[in-house]
């Protein structure tokens, strides 16, 4: 699992949200029964990262390149340059 603890039991299903701060960010999990998003967004922006980041249920890594804006299924790819507009 991409926290680092992984579930008790894998057999079991834990759908929900947890938070928890990693790195100067908090680190969104959101489950469902086969599938999970991750989001991660600065607790200050600028102190501690500019960027906001989405893990979308495909495996892709999303990033929102304007400070203090949260990321999700609709921002950029992680591999896109800044300049293109590749969503």
């Amino acid at each position: 699992m991409v926290l680092g603890r992984p579930l008790p039991n894998p057999a079991c299903c834990a759908c929900g949200s947890h938070s928890e701060l990693i790195a100067g960010y908090v680190v969104r999990l959101h489950t469902r029964l086969s599938t999970f998003t991750i989001e991660a967004r600065p607790l200050i922006v600028g102190k501690k990262g500019l960027y906001s980041y989405f893990r979308d249920e495909a495996g892709v890594i999303r990033f929102e390149p304007e400070s203090g804006t949260s990321a999700g299924a609709e921002s950029r790819r992680w591999s896109a340059e800044l300049h293109d507009d590749v969503r």
